[in-house]
């Protein structure tokens, strides 16, 4: 597992391209966020200006989600079919399951690491540039709440990566859904969404630590059972 960590991080970490995009999806994020200010609420939990602002730019995060779940599995995973490199991963290794959850493994550290990196942006901007009072408790919630209330979501889009080879439809067909359910369902789409950070913060009057670890928990187990039943359908 070390070894295919260290080729994953080699063959696609040194790709400047990849952080080029990265970067500028995270600064339309930011800036998106931004330009809600005053006019989308931040829900009944927000108190204080910054938290307003928080809560509106995690409902940002939400939607761009799928986004960069698509940026990253592009570069990571439907690059390999259009490149047909798949094969070469597999040369000497019989267990294909080990490379697939290496290939998860690490785009989990990018997403935690992208997650980390935009907010702190955001927040220097909050703190130096629109003079807001930083509040130590939304500090870390969002960034946790971004990362993995988000999770399952990020995860899904990502399995449409291992099972679809076609680039355009594996990015375009999580967002296709949400909105095809949103339309149809809507009542339903809470409870989905309520998994992601900014759906949740935003419909809450007050912090419960218990339901927020039982989300995270639950996050955490239903991207498990899903990327492992991708392993298991995988095939070229």
């Amino acid at each position: 597992m070390k070894t295919l960590l260290k080729k994953e991080f080699n063959t696609h970490g040194q790709n400047k391209l990849l952080y080029i995009v990265l970067l500028v999806v995270g600064m339309m994020q930011v800036f998106l966020a931004r330009s809600l200010f005053g006019a989308e609420g931040g829900g009944a939990l927000a108190k204080t200006i910054f938290q307003d602002n928080s809560i509106i730019y995690s409902l940002i995060a939400t939607i761009f989600t799928p986004i960069i779940a698509g940026v990253l599995g592009y570069y990571f995973i439907s690059s390999e079919f259009e490149q047909r490199t798949w094969e070469m991963y597999f040369l000497g290794i019989k267990n294909k399951s080990k490379i697939l959850w290496t290939k998860y493994v690490v785009l989990l550290f990018y997403w935690i690491a992208y997650n980390i990196c935009i907010w702190g942006i955001f927040l220097g901007l909050s703190a130096f540039y629109w003079q807001r009072q930083v509040d130590l408790f939304f500090v870390w919630l969002i960034p946790i709440s971004t990362t993995l209330l988000g999770l399952f979501l990020f995860t899904a889009q990502l399995s449409m990566h291992f099972l679809i080879p076609n680039t355009q439809i594996s990015i375009s067909i999580v967002m296709v859904f949400i909105g095809i359910v949103g339309m149809v369902l809507e009542s339903w789409l809470i409870y989905v969404l309520a998994l992601s950070s900014g759906f949740y913060l935003n419909h809450i009057d007050q912090f419960n630590n218990l339901e927020y670890i039982r989300l995270i928990i639950q996050n955490i187990i239903f991207s498990i059972i899903l990327i492992s039943i991708v392993v298991k359908r995988f095939h070229l």
